[in-house]
């Protein structure tokens, strides 16, 4: 079982029993993992001067409002560089990145890809199987697709 009350337990796009490509990233959707007790990852575009939620593309436009209604329970992934302009300076934790095995996020949290790790620093691990990973002692947050299924 995961060590739930020692690491911060992240709905990858609001998933929680495995992806949902058609519900993941939108807000009733990402609220209701909120409401379960869940921090949430979602994926933002900001594309002329309007807010989006979306993997792959801008989806469902969203707002600020949203954003900093929830903020302290979101990792925002800035999609495109609008979005990170957008943030910059923001008290948000937010973070960029594509294909790198790390990245750092606003709020100095460093967020791993699945399959890395640091070995002396805590980080956030991601974790996209649906078998339980192994959390390693110094990680402080998991983000998953499948976390409610984990905690049954």
């Amino acid at each position: 079982m995961i060590r739930k009350l020692e690491v911060r337990l992240i709905a990858h796009r609001g998933n929680l029993r495995g992806p949902d490509p058609d519900r993941e990233n939108r807000q009733h959707y990402i609220d209701e993992a909120l409401e379960l007790g869940f921090e949430a990852e979602v994926d933002l575009w900001a594309l002329d001067g309007a807010l989006w939620l979306g993997h792959d593309s801008p989806q469902y436009e969203t707002s600020l409002t949203w954003i900093e209604e929830r903020h302290s329970n979101l990792w925002v992934h800035c999609k495109n560089v609008g979005a990170v302009d957008y943030l910059s300076g923001s008290s948000y934790n937010w973070f960029f990145h594509n294909q790198d095995d790390l990245a750092i996020t606003s709020q100095g949290f460093v967020w791993c890809y699945p399959g890395i790790s640091l070995p002396s620093k805590e980080f956030v691990m991601l974790s996209f199987g649906k078998q339980e990973p192994t959390v390693p002692d110094n990680a402080i947050g998991l983000c998953s697709d499948h976390l409610a299924s984990w905690l049954d």
